[in-house]
């Protein structure tokens, strides 16, 4: 079984892999929802922050670690469980 996740590539660390909620995946979309960075600060988030949200993870990320957000499936093996 294939399933989508957001994997955000960072500059200086390891990328963040972001699971996908059960309406993206539906959809097709395959994509994680991403809010650009901000021009001022809103929301709890500080300007030049990208908000990523995932199923059950959000992230805050300074714009300048951002180096790019790319959606890739991963196969999750279901015998295992």
């Amino acid at each position: 079984m294939h399933k989508y996740v957001a994997v955000v590539r960072l500059k200086n660390s390891e990328p963040i892999i972001i699971s996908l909620n059960e309406a993206m995946e539906a959809s097709g979309a395959h994509d994680a929802s991403c809010v650009p960075p901000r021009k001022k600060d809103n929301d709890n988030i500080p300007a030049g922050y990208w908000l990523i949200k995932g199923k059950n993870t959000q992230v805050i990320i300074p714009e300048d670690q951002v180096s790019a957000i790319i959606v890739e499936p991963v196969v999750i093996d279901d015998s295992i469980e």
